[in-house]
């Protein structure tokens, strides 16, 4: 063999080493949240058949290789056929939930996003465009052996390269919208990056067969199968790529002043003000407030107010702590003795491990041998561990009864406006039905934490909110 299919043989096995990473990685990390969000995956066993499934897809490029390789006489269309559809049922099923989960599990995606990941009209339209895509690959580039000849209009190579450029620059408008806006989003679990790496590693790959493509254009090389099975692969990742593009194409329409798209319905920036986000359990308790208050109120409802005394104390001496040491000292033995050590009267549901590593700073020379910003952030760990257990526990359930909340408010102003009595009276009722669980006055529990105060914390932290 020539050095251009060893070239392509490097180039097919990277797109299945990487693209088989890339993807089994967003699945593993689905498969991870399951069981902290109500829409994650519907059973492990789907997701490791999903995974096992990109493995196959990954070893059938060799496979396929090595037969146009050796030039037996089993026929490619085969394992093409296995290979795409393998793709489009397993796949992008999976790609639509990640998606969806970082879209529905935070109150600012759902309030922009939402509408952009329904199965509208559009969406079906895109989804069968991309099978009508695989399915065009297969026959064109499959089962016909005129694709072999050394006539590039004849192969269809001049045609793709113009869809694959279009694609890849028209896709890359929507992309650049979506992370200009998700960036100031709270994403504690990181899926938006790995989102977005994901989308990158496959458009990149693209480029670089567009580019192979163009070579044999132009005659720098020369055609053969093994190349030509380039072209297969790319189609592989065109299908990703017009699927991509379905997705992120409708955000032209929110942003209508970077955008030729006139949106029908737009999305309505003032149904929430920004004292009303709901980013996450850090945010909230930097950003004080009502709706901190409010979570306040729901935390102690479900006999977890322990542990959002203990974000709010933390969150307050990161903020405002003493550069002296011995301050310091002080307001950290303070928290170590209400909340982290075993005898605590407000422990906090963090591991012995974690006890013990803080309950090693309790003497002053311990804690003072510590640089200035290791004091300031000694309570990193356990105020990670304690926000990571009330977004996973608490934050989805609080976000959907503040949904539910505004959605019922919603419905009273415009039953108010119609002047409807009847919708207006049941309106009302339905705001008077208790709820599942009582809700209690909160008693003067933050008394009991000297570090606490009613006040705003600062906006300034450590955590990136975006």
């Amino acid at each position: 063999m020539g050095w251009g299919a060893w070239s392509c043989a490097v180039s097919l096995g990277a797109v299945a080493a990487v693209g088989s990473v890339v993807w089994i990685g967003l699945l593993v990390r689905l498969h991870v949240l399951r069981h902290e969000f109500e829409i994650a995956a519907r059973s492990p066993q789907l997701v490791i058949l999903t995974g096992f499934t990109c493995y196959l897809l990954s070893l059938s490029v060799v496979v396929q290789w090595m037969l146009l390789c050796v030039g037996t006489n089993i026929p490619c269309w085969v394992v093409i056929w296995v290979s795409y559809a393998v793709f489009a049922l397993g796949i992008i099923p999976y790609f639509i939930r990640v998606v969806r989960l970082v879209v529905a599990y935070n109150q600012s995606y759902r309030a922009k996003f939402a509408r952009f990941v329904k199965w509208t009209p559009m969406m079906r339209i895109w989804a069968g465009a991309t099978i009508g895509l695989v399915l065009r690959a297969v026959f064109f580039f499959g089962s016909k052996p005129v694709h072999f000849s050394s006539n590039a209009h004849e192969c269809f190579y001049f045609d793709d390269i113009l869809l694959m450029t279009g694609a890849c620059a028209f896709t890359g408008v929507p992309i650049l919208l979506i992370a200009r806006s998700l960036i100031h989003v709270f994403d504690a679990f990181r899926i938006r990056q790995e989102m977005e790496r994901a989308i990158g590693i496959c458009m990149s790959l693209s480029m670089v067969i567009v580019l192979l493509q163009v070579l044999v254009y132009f005659e720098v090389l020369a055609d053969s199968s093994e190349l030509h099975f380039a072209v297969e692969a790319m189609a592989f990742l065109f299908g990703i790529q017009v699927f991509t593009h379905g997705l992120m194409v409708p955000l032209l329409a929110h942003y209508k002043e970077y955008g030729w798209v006139k949106p029908s319905v737009l999305p309505v920036e003032d149904e929430t003000s920004s004292n009303e986000d709901v980013d996450g359990v850090y945010a909230l308790a930097v950003k004080g407030g009502d709706m901190a208050d409010r979570f306040g109120r729901f935390v102690q409802e479900n006999l977890c107010m322990e542990s959002w005394d203990f974000i709010l104390d933390a969150v307050k001496y990161e903020m405002e702590s003493s550069c002296e040491p011995d301050d310091q000292f002080d307001e950290f033995l303070i928290l170590l003795n209400q909340y982290l050590l075993p005898t605590s009267p407000d422990e906090v549901n963090i591991s012995s491990k974690m006890s013990k590593r803080m309950a090693s700073f309790k003497t002053r020379e311990a804690f003072t041998q510590l640089e200035q910003e290791e004091r300031r952030g000694i309570l990193k760990e356990p105020l990670d561990e304690i926000v990571r257990m009330l977004e996973q526990n608490l934050l989805n359930k609080f976000q959907s009864r503040i949904a539910l909340e505004r959605e019922a408010k919603r419905e009273a102003q415009q039953a108010e406006a119609k002047g409807d009595p009847a919708l207006m009276a049941l309106m009302k009722v339905s705001q008077t039905v208790p709820r599942s669980k009582p809700s209690s006055q909160p008693t003067n529990h933050r008394a009991a934490s000297p570090l606490s105060s009613t006040g705003v914390v600062s906006s300034s932290s450590r955590y990136h909110l975006g």
